[in-house]
């Protein structure tokens, strides 16, 4: 319908934000004389709380499949490892390189080689040397659930199993959270805007843990980071 400006809803939190380009103004850094009835409309991202995730209940018969396939790969504490996702920029045809995130595989394997249970891939579509890659630097074998992405039930029974699960923003984040589960977020520059600008937890994703990259395209200290706290994780 005709309307003064025509916006997508996963852009809100951009235009809401006292950024330049928004239209909104900025509020005053001294609050104390201004009552809030003052503003004609006072928006921001944590007040009113979001709400919290949608809770799915997987289905009894892929829990039971996904715990057989699990005993078949190792013994547990289970961690799955997810280092792609979103369309390789070569593969988009707009200006810009929109929601694709990724991480080499082996600084990632690298980076939770002290875990001491049974490794699970879910990348979607995986390259072959992306697994090889992967168990060269963890001198042990990886664990292919990658075919699980093509059955979202079995991804959702998977996710409320394992007791660990590392990677990239994508659909599989979104699954974990449903569940009621925790992740480990890696979180590219620049980020989207649900996992902010900085700091290392999201109001719609209470429980996990983001670990960023540097602004000069560096991993090094958020993968330190993460290897720590699967350290103490583990104790």
């Amino acid at each position: 319908p005709a309307a003064d400006a025509n916006m997508l809803i996963g852009d809100l939190p951009h235009a809401m934000t006292a950024l330049p380009a928004t239209k909104y103004p900025a509020i005053p850094q001294d609050l104390s004389t201004t009552p809030a009835l003052d503003f004609a409309e006072h928006i921001a991202v944590f007040w009113p709380a979001p709400p919290p995730s949608i809770l799915l209940e997987p289905l009894a018969g892929s829990l039971a499949t996904m715990r057989e396939r699990l005993a078949r790969a190792g013994p547990p504490p289970y961690l799955g490892l997810t280092w792609r996702a979103g369309t390789p920029p070569h593969q988009q045809k707009g200006v810009d390189w929109v929601l694709h995130k990724a991480i080499d595989p082996a600084q990632l394997a690298r980076a939770v080689s002290g875990f001491s249970g049974t490794i699970i891939a879910l990348q979607r579509q995986p390259a072959p040397a992306q697994f090889d890659a992967l168990s060269s630097a963890l001198q042990r074998p990886v664990h292919d659930f990658s075919d699980v992405n093509e059955n979202l039930e079995a991804m959702l029974a998977l996710l409320a199993l394992i007791e660990e699960y590392v990677g990239v923003s994508n659909t599989n984040m979104h699954l974990r959270a449903a569940v009621g589960r925790t992740g480990r977020v890696l979180v590219p520059r620049p980020a989207e805007w649900r996992w902010l600008r900085a700091g290392r937890s999201s109001p719609w994703f209470p429980g996990f843990t983001i670990y960023r990259q540097s602004c000069d395209g560096d991993w090094q200290a958020a993968l330190a980071e993460l290897q720590q706290d699967l350290t103490q994780a583990a104790r």
